[in-house]
């Protein structure tokens, strides 16, 4: 178990952290999926000259220098590294680990993190974290992960245009600076069957509430297990309402859509949440004793042809299926209604206006310099090399958390998805044109997993009738209340206002 606590660096951790930055710095020479490590060497006729010269000061009496030379590296011999914490992502910190020692000869120190020791951690005991990408938040407002390098960033390997516009813009800034690199980050799709869509005439729908007729009329045919799964287990339900919801958020006038901007009282009992929950409880009329999936399990369903329609991501399988049904995938639904806070009514989408909006992060890995760290320019380089579009496309299919984030990995989504080269495609395709969005819907503030606690209760107490949905978005916003009042008011004010990029970092 790692100490979070405070604790003086010794004098070998200075060394170690001077050698690696220079280690680092040094890596520039091609070498197999990375770099190679470079040494300084001497020519022969070098060495045959600073012998003879060392023979001829020792001729003529010349004093012994007092301090000796700094000695070489030598080539082969490995340099201590950098210390990269992963946080509940053990199969990604292994991956990462391997392609580290293909490339390079220098060390990497992976420790494993929970998610509880981050969120009681004063310090951060590494030089690198990679982090579920909700937890940016958390991060920044702690002063544990430090701003990026913009300049850096901007050339080389790393490639910032590559990267989808709601990631590179929006996800990997906070208080308008960059903090964080992306290591791939979901978004929630509709997948469906196109062999049944097409038997019944049906075409992939657009609103909700064509969404909803479609569903009815596939649970009428009945020639799957379930005609459409929405993942609402523990951890996810919360998240479900508020992708239904994004849609009815996003006002063109309107800039904070789960909070007052203000008071940070919380929206959830307005009418567009209300009505969200109302239409996810009918929706599971006819099926209440169905289990509540996550998304990797409703992938798992529709994947094997054990249902027609479902809202997930396209992630690799832990098992190899029997059998597998044809796929295929869309944005996700909106809708022309949207919710007027400020005067209190619903409004229509102007003409024209994208009546799609996504929610982020759903999921997702990001990576961050510490504030801890003494090898700073190292720990920059190292999370640029990791987010660079080689290197994120061989370590970021190994969990179930990440997808592609970049353009130039629309080509290669069949290492993240299993799936054959059109279905993968296809997924690629609805990926890129979500992340294209320009409204979204986003809970990054600390405090998000509690936040999003409440609202799971409350969407499991709304689809098992124990309350009705205004009833149940009462007892979270409550708890959101609570929530807030702990985390300090002041403190999540200045929080929200830099996730809305309102105010910048100092």
């Amino acid at each position: 178990m790692l100490d979070f606590e405070d604790e003086e660096e010794d004098e070998n951790d200075v060394v170690q952290n001077q050698n690696s930055a220079a280690a680092l710095a040094s890596l520039t020479e091609p070498r197999a999926r990375g770099y190679r490590t470079t040494t300084m060497s001497f020519c022969p006729l070098m060495l045959r000259l600073c012998a003879a010269l060392i023979l001829v000061a020792a001729c003529v009496g010349c004093p012994t220098p007092s301090t000796p030379p700094v000695p070489t590296a030598k080539p082969g011999v490995k340099t201590a590294g950098l210390t990269l914490l992963v946080v509940d992502d053990a199969p990604l910190g292994e991956a990462i680990a391997r392609e580290w020692q293909s490339a390079y000869e220098a060390e990497l120190d992976v420790q494993a993190v929970s998610l509880a020791e981050l969120a009681k951690a004063s310090r951060l005991p590494g030089d690198v974290i990679v982090f579920p990408s909700g937890q940016v938040g958390r991060l920044v407002q702690r002063e544990l992960i430090a701003l990026l390098d913009e300049e850096a960033l901007a050339k080389g390997a790393f490639n910032r245009p590559d990267i989808f516009d709601q990631v590179r813009l929006r996800e990997m800034v906070w208080g308008n600076k960059t903090v964080a690199v992306p290591l791939g980050s979901p978004r929630l799709v509709l997948v469906y069957r196109p062999d049944i869509f097409e038997e019944l005439s049906l075409a992939p729908p657009q609103t909700w509430k064509e969404y909803q007729a479609i569903a009815d009329r596939l649970a009428a045919d009945g020639k799957e297990d379930r005609a459409v799964i929405e993942p609402l287990a523990d951890g996810w339900a919360g998240q479900m309402l508020l992708a239904r919801a994004a849609a009815y958020l996003t006002h063109r006038d309107h800039v904070s859509p789960l909070f007052d901007y203000q008071t940070l009282d919380p929206l959830i009992t307005s009418a567009p949440y209300v009505r969200t929950l109302e239409e996810l409880v009918a929706s599971r009329k006819g099926q209440p004793d169905q289990p509540r999936l996550t998304p990797a399990e409703a992938w798992t369903e529709i994947r094997g042809g054990k249902a027609a329609m479902a809202i997930t991501w396209a992630m690799p399988m832990s098992e190899k299926l029997t059998s597998t049904a044809p796929l295929a995938f869309g944005v996700l639904p909106g809708g022309s209604d949207v919710y007027n806070f400020s005067r209190a009514r619903w409004d229509q989408r102007e003409s024209g206006e994208e009546i799609h909006v996504p929610i982020f992060p759903i999921s997702g890995r990001m990576a961050a310099v510490t504030t801890t760290t003494t090898n700073v320019h190292a720990a920059r380089d190292f999370v640029a090399w990791l987010a660079g579009s080689e290197v994120s496309a061989v370590v970021g299919p190994a969990t179930s958390a990440t997808t592609p984030f970049r353009n130039s990995q629309l080509a290669a989504a069949q290492r993240w998805t299993g799936l054959d080269g059109a279905a993968a495609k296809a997924y690629g395709e609805t990926l890129q044109k979500t992340c294209q969005l320009q409204r979204y819907v986003g809970l990054r503030l600390p405090g998000r997993e509690d936040y999003l606690a409440a609202l799971d209760v409350a969407v499991v107490q709304a689809i098992s009738a124990e309350k009705s949905p205004a009833d149940a978005l009462a007892g979270a916003a409550a708890r959101w209340r609570e929530i807030t009042e702990k985390l300090g008011l002041e403190n999540q004010r200045r929080a929200l206002r830099r996730d809305l990029g309102l105010e910048s970092l100092p």
